[in-house]
């Protein structure tokens, strides 16, 4: 069952400028700064320390913001791929197409990511924001597709499952291989895989 967290709800959440320096902060340390230190952050981003700790309880809590402002930048595109004009087959590739671009976007934090939400008692509502905000879009675009006739799909929970691996695992060999992804050339390879999955 996914849990429910209110990724909508006001939180206090840095200005964008220093959302900006933090992100690209970020990704020049390797990430998410997972292993790095509030100091080491404040310093790469040209902030004061104090500032640092106004927004954020700890290094725990900042990190989860990186994870979660990544997450909400993802969900964001997906939603827009899955509300866009064609049929499901088209909007399937622009859903795949979303996912790839935001992941290469900022490739060492989606690298991080996985590792770190393994640990719910720190990044547990990271986890559940995931699952929310990624999941809920794509599994409603499986289900229009069924309804349309277009996809032939006996457990749509496998689908789902099904979806994720083909995508972030073939996402992530390439970011592990070559520190980057070509979102055009993978949506091209993988949608033809998926659409002949789930019966298109």
């Amino acid at each position: 069952m996914i849990q429910t967290y209110d990724w909508t709800a006001p939180m206090k959440r840095p200005p964008e400028d220093l959302s900006a320096k933090l992100l690209a902060a970020s990704s020049r340390l390797g990430g998410a700064g997972v292993d790095v230190s509030i100091d080491e952050m404040a310093k790469e981003a040209g902030v004061p320390r104090a500032t640092l700790y106004y927004y954020f309880a700890g290094k725990d809590d900042l990190v989860a913001f990186l994870f979660d402002d990544k997450v909400t930048s993802a969900a964001t595109a997906i939603e827009k791929a899955i509300a866009s004009e064609g049929p499901t087959s088209h909007r399937l590739e622009q859903v795949v197409h979303a996912i790839y671009t935001s992941m290469a976007s900022q490739p060492a934090l989606c690298l991080e990511m996985p590792t770190a939400l393994r640990n719910p008692d720190t990044f547990g509502e990271t986890l559940a924001h995931a699952e929310e905000a990624l999941m809920i879009p794509l599994r409603q675009l499986l289900e229009e597709g069924i309804d349309e006739g277009f996809f032939s799909i006996p457990d749509i929970g496998v689908a789902l499952v099904f979806m994720q691996g083909a995508i972030w695992q073939t996402a992530m060999v390439n970011l592990l291989e070559f520190g980057t992804l070509d979102a055009e050339a993978l949506t091209a390879a993988t949608t033809p895989l998926l659409l002949g999955a789930f019966g298109a």
